[in-house]
């Protein structure tokens, strides 16, 4: 029985994983059309994909707004995560949910009540910073969540024990707590960033005039072009995310992630 339960293990990553292989063997196509399998082998869509300054400054906007989004949703849950597991006060479990209801909103329905809301409640015009919201609104539960749950199994005994040394709370909480939910930290700051380059929907409705982030130029590409171009793009960003996985295993911030889903 664990032969076969390890041979259905097998399969089925095999099985999750065939797109991701004929994504990338299709950006390998000599072809000016999707054919599968390809009728010819070249390296042209990944010439053309370094020659393209669109793809260039979509793919920097989207690291700007992602890293800017990501330090922030971390300067904030990190304070929100000692008021929600050091104190104990009334409306606190309306406040947690209240932080984490983004995950269990749809993001197309979030996207364009903020879209309303800035336009015809704060009277907005869209810009980075408005994008930058979104984004911030969508990854802070993430890394909430990976930091309270670090904080919660770290608990108050080695900050107090700091404390009676003769450290002030402050820092007894940066030279003994921060140090210890570092991983956690960590893997918050990478899911968050990853969440953020890679969404959609937020991006499409808050879209800056004259600035496109990657996931929304590669919706454009989907719509009005046939060729393995889209593909090479993809494979870079597999590729990217093969990487940040074996960051995230070598360095076992995977541990932070099983905790707060526990």
């Amino acid at each position: 029985m664990r032969g076969v339960g390890r041979l259905y293990a097998c399969l089925m990553v095999l099985f999750l994983l065939s797109p991701l292989v004929v994504v990338v063997i299709l950006s390998f196509s000599s072809t000016s059309f999707i054919a599968f399998p390809p009728r010819g082998w070249s390296l042209r869509w990944y010439e053309q994909l370094v020659e393209d300054t669109q793809i260039r400054e979509s793919l920097l906007f989207s690291l700007q707004i992602a890293g800017i989004a990501t330090v922030l949703a971390l300067l904030i849950a990190l304070p929100t995560a000692v008021l929600l597991v050091r104190h104990r006060f009334r409306g606190r479990n309306m406040l947690r949910a209240l932080a984490l209801s983004p995950l269990v909103l749809p993001e197309v329905l979030l996207a364009l009540a903020l879209l309303l809301y800035m336009q015809n409640g704060l009277h907005i015009r869209p810009s980075i910073w408005t994008l930058t919201v979104g984004h911030l609104l969508v990854i802070f539960p993430f890394s909430l969540q990976l930091i309270s749950s670090a904080m919660g199994d770290l608990g108050p005994e080695l900050e107090e024990a700091g404390i009676t040394l003769g450290a002030t709370p402050a820092r007894a909480f940066w030279l003994i707590a921060i140090p210890a939910m570092l991983p956690s930290i960590a893997a918050a700051a990478l899911f968050s960033f990853i969440f953020s380059f890679d969404n959609v929907a937020i991006s499409l409705f808050l879209s800056v005039p004259g600035h496109v982030t990657l996931p929304v130029r590669m919706f454009e590409l989907a719509n009005t072009t046939n060729d393995p171009s889209l593909s090479s793009i993809s494979s870079v960003l597999i590729l990217a995310g093969a990487i940040l996985m074996a960051v995230l295993g070598r360095f076992k911030l995977f541990d932070g992630v099983v905790n707060a889903r526990q």
